[in-house]
C-alpha cells in the first residue's frame, strides 16, 4: 500500500513540475528533467530530459548546465559531442563550481575536446583547489612533482 502512495506523490510532483516548466520556470524544468532522466514519476526518457536540461541551462540554471554537459560528454539522450560538453562545463566553471572547474582543468591538461594548454589546466585546477576540491589539489601536486608546465618542485608537490 505505501508503494501506491509514493507513486501518486511522484505523479503529483511531475504534474506540478510540468505546469511550472511550461511557464518557463528553470528550476521546474531542471526538476522535471531529473524525473525523465531517472524515471521517477514518469517513464524514463533521456531525450526529453536533455531538452528540459537545455531549456533550464539556457536560462542560467547551474545544475542544468552541468547535467547538460554530462549528457553531451557521454552521449546520453543526445549524440555525443564532447566539444559542446566543454562549452557547458565552462559556463558552470565560470560561475565558480569546483567540480566543473576540475573537469575543465582535465580537458585542458589532457587536450581532450580542446587544445592542450597546461597554463589553463593549472588555472582551473587552482580555482577548484581553492575551494577544497581534493582531486584538483592532487593534480596540482602531480604537475609540480613532474615539472609539467611548472618548474619541478617536490616541496610544492606535497603541499
Amino acid at each position: 500500500m505505501p508503494k501506491m502512495k509514493n507513486a501518486q506523490q511522484d505523479a503529483d510532483m511531475v504534474r506540478d513540475y510540468r505546469k511550472a516548466a511550461k511557464q518557463g520556470d528553470a528550476e521546474a524544468q531542471y526538476n522535471l528533467a531529473e524525473c525523465y532522466y531517472s524515471g521517477k514519476g514518469v517513464r524514463k526518457n533521456r531525450v526529453k530530459a536533455v531538452n528540459l536540461y537545455r531549456q533550464a541551462a539556457e536560462q542560467g540554471f547551474l545544475e542544468a548546465q552541468y547535467k547538460l554537459a554530462h549528457c553531451y560528454y557521454y552521449g546520453i539522450g543526445i549524440p555525443q559531442d564532447r566539444a559542446e560538453s566543454v562549452k557547458w562545463y565552462l559556463k558552470k566553471a565560470e560561475e565558480g563550481d569546483a567540480e566543473a572547474q576540475f573537469k575543465l582543468g582535465k580537458r585542458y591538461a589532457f587536450g581532450r575536446e580542446i587544445r592542450h594548454n597546461v597554463e589553463e589546466a593549472l588555472k582551473w585546477f587552482h580555482k577548484a583547489s581553492d575551494q577544497g576540491y581534493s582531486d584538483a589539489q592532487m593534480c596540482i601536486g602531480l604537475f609540480y612533482e613532474h615539472g609539467c608546465g611548472v618548474p619541478e618542485n617536490k616541496a610544492e608537490a606535497v603541499k
